[in-house]
C-alpha cells in the first residue's frame, strides 16, 4: 500500500463522504451565492432603470426573482463545485463593482 491512497475498505465510505460534501456545498452555493447575487442585481437595476423610483423598484425585485432562479440552476447544473462557485463570484464581483462605481444619492 503506498502513501496517499485508501485502503479498498475505506474507499466506499470516503465517495459517500466526498458526494455528501459536493451536495452540501452546492445547497450553500445555491441558496446563499443565488441570493446575493440576485440581491446585488436588484439593487443595480433599481437604481439603472429608466422607470420612476417605484416601478424600477417593483421591475428589479420580479427580475431579481428570475436571476435567483438562474443562479440556482447554474449551481446544480455546473459540472464540478469550482465551476459552480466560479460562476457565481464573478457575477457577483462584476455586479459590486458596477454598484460601486454609481454616484451616491438617490434619484430625484
Amino acid at each position: 500500500m503506498t502513501s496517499g491512497t485508501a485502503p479498498a475498505s475505506r474507499l466506499p465510505a470516503l465517495i459517500e463522504r466526498t458526494a455528501w460534501l459536493n451536495t452540501g456545498l452546492r445547497v450553500l452555493l445555491a441558496i446563499f451565492g443565488a441570493y446575493g447575487v440576485a440581491l446585488q442585481a436588484t439593487a443595480l437595476l433599481s437604481v439603472t432603470l429608466p422607470l420612476s423610483r417605484i416601478e424600477a423598484t417593483m421591475a428589479a425585485i420580479m427580475l431579481g426573482f428570475i436571476v435567483q432562479t438562474l443562479g440556482v440552476i447554474w449551481v446544480i447544473a455546473a459540472r464540478t463545485v469550482a465551476r459552480a462557485a466560479l460562476g457565481i463570484i464573478l457575477p457577483a464581483v462584476v455586479l459590486g463593482a458596477l454598484l460601486q462605481c454609481l454616484p451616491s444619492g438617490g434619484a430625484a
